[in-house]
């Protein structure tokens, strides 16, 4: 969800709803580390596990790893194709809102099966955004869930992770994690595919997270279990080891 002082005014609000993890998101600017700061102050009085995210653009990549470093994931709006072919991206952020335009018999709806399928390969996930379905109205409305609707489809087919998001960056917007799992079965998942968006697919990007930052791992599939007489390194670059 984007960050919002009010948050940390009603930290207990997220809790009461049912969610126990949180990740707080920020364009990466010149503010993002006061953000991190503010992020951190919340942390000591909150009973949830907060993470951080990066939402990057253009030039994807370069801005992707100057993120790692500050942020636990990496965000990125639209550029979907160009944000599937970079290992450093953790998820791709409503790229139904880039195609503007549907073509004739053609659902552009921003993902086809060449991004779907990248996206795969490097464990990128798909983000559903509830607060753009909660904002919409009318034909817009539709022509969302209907893009929607289609990058599911496509994300099935070639096992992309589908995560579903608040998009919150205000409190009357929450919802609770019951009634996202009621929305994403209407959007086609089923119920253990609905849950996942919410559940088991975020703790795989988190633990991606964590695998990036941990010396003992050298390659994906890699881990060294005892260094031995050799010296263990502090920390390592956080890209280019997959």
């Amino acid at each position: 969800m984007g960050w919002n002082l009010e948050f940390s005014e009603k930290p207990d609000l997220l809790e009461s709803l049912g969610w126990y993890c949180v990740c707080f998101t920020k364009e990466f600017d010149s503010g993002f580390r006061d953000f991190l700061g503010e992020v951190e102050a919340l942390r000591k009085d909150s009973p949830l596990k907060l993470y951080t995210g990066a939402l990057v653009t253009k030039p994807v990549r370069r801005n992707a790893r100057k993120a790692l470093d500050k942020a636990d994931l990496v965000f990125v709006e639209g550029q979907a194709r160009e944000a599937s072919e970079c290992w450093e991206v953790d998820l791709v952020s409503r790229p139904e809102k880039e195609a503007e335009k549907d073509f004739m018999k053609q659902r552009n709806s921003g993902v086809d099966h060449i991004i779907a399928r990248n996206m795969s390969e490097r464990f990128i996930a798909l983000e559903l955004n509830f607060s753009d379905i909660l904002h919409s109205r009318n034909r817009a409305r539709a022509t969302l869930l209907g893009r929607i609707r289609q990058n599911i489809k496509v994300a099935l087919k070639y096992n992309t992770p589908l995560v579903f998001t608040t998009g919150s960056d205000r409190l009357s917007d929450l919802r609770s994690p019951g009634e996202m799992i009621s929305l994403a079965r209407v959007l086609g998942l089923s119920e253990e595919e609905a849950k996942a968006t919410l559940s088991s697919t975020p703790f795989k990007l988190i633990e991606k997270s964590g695998d990036r930052r941990d010396p003992n791992i050298l390659l994906k599939g890699l881990e060294v279990l005892d260094w031995g007489e050799l010296k263990k390194p502090s920390r390592k670059k956080m890209y280019g080891w997959y």
